[in-house]
């Protein structure tokens, strides 16, 4: 048998310095070393790391080390051992469902439940926490609070929401896309959702609940209109909550908000988050940019594609 040359011999191949490249046709060929990785193999092994990847050759069968260049590095090798754990927090209504005009007479009925007093107006609800519309509401009917009011609105409106439930599937929905969006999330590992919503807890989690949507999201770490007035506040209660959970630490750049309107986009901006705006309920496109969202969809089954 032919004797190898001394002169070639190498170190043992590393397979973590591996990147399997093709030509046209299969061959044995085609094999980059990349620089070895400054990561101990147990750690690569321990948080499945290891990858091996197809990269085309460009004409001519030639690899990036033929020509001189250094080949393409192996990023989710390199990156991965330090995976950034991202946070997303959905708005409720008109980003993931519509009640179909249950949501209002619910908060009429409520209202005149706790209060005594009929109406047949609200204030503006749109994007706006349950205590400012309740306040509200109460100064437009000239209503004194004697200062359980609102407690009590929380727990009658959440058990109307449950008792009218198959009235609120049948003249409601979830929006086109949200429950793929909220899959497609839930099945990252990475990725942890819950809802940062006007809504008060109990309403918020009766509505998912009537739309099959409560398993995708950790509901328990959402921030929610009972925890506080203002929106943008709600930010860094979700985040503090996310983290007491999971051991992550989530920043403006790891946490993202979903939403329709242009309190949304305030809520992102001031409270310490990133916005991805939706055109899903009555603020238009135009308006959610001129508010300042960067990134605006039509629609949530544009969500999954972006590079969160």
């Amino acid at each position: 048998m032919q004797q190898p040359d001394r002169g070639s011999l190498r170190a043992p191949l590393d397979l973590r310095d591996v990147v399997l490249t093709h030509t046209r046709k299969p061959s044995h060929h085609g094999l980059s070393l990349l620089p070895t990785l400054p990561v101990k193999p147990q750690a690569l092994a321990d948080a499945d790391l290891i990858r091996l990847r197809h990269v085309p050759l460009p004409e001519g069968g030639k690899t990036a080390r033929d020509q001189g260049r250094q080949p393409e590095p192996l990023t989710a090798a390199r990156e991965g051992s330090r995976s950034v754990h991202k946070l997303i927090l959905w708005d409720i209504d008109h980003t993931l469902i519509e009640t179909g005009g249950v949501g209002s007479e619910v908060f009429k009925d409520a209202f005149e439940q706790v209060t005594g007093r009929k109406i047949d107006r609200l204030a503006d609800v749109t994007g706006r926490t349950e205590q400012v519309i309740f306040r509200e509401t109460l100064d437009l009917y000239d209503i004194e609070d004697p200062g359980d009011y609102f407690e009590k609105f929380v727990q009658v409106q959440a058990a109307s929401y449950r008792a009218r439930a198959d009235e609120m599937c049948q003249r409601g929905r979830a929006l086109p896309g949200a429950r793929e969006a909220l899959q497609a999330f839930a099945e990252l590992p990475d990725i942890t959702q819950t809802v940062l919503t006007g809504n008060p807890k109990p309403s918020a989690i009766a509505k998912l609940e009537t739309f099959g949507l409560v398993h995708y999201l950790d509901l328990e770490i959402g921030a929610y209109g009972t925890d506080d007035s203002i929106r943008p506040n709600l930010v860094p209660i979700a985040q503090a909550r996310a983290t007491t959970r999971t051991g992550h630490t989530y920043t403006r750049e790891t946490t993202y908000i979903i939403g329709d309107t242009k309190s949304d986009v305030e809520a992102a901006h001031k409270g310490g988050a990133q916005i991805v705006a939706v055109a899903t309920g009555d603020t238009t496109v135009k308006q959610l940019r001129d508010a300042g969202a960067l990134q605006v969809l039509s629609s949530l089954r544009e969500v999954t594609e972006l590079p969160l």
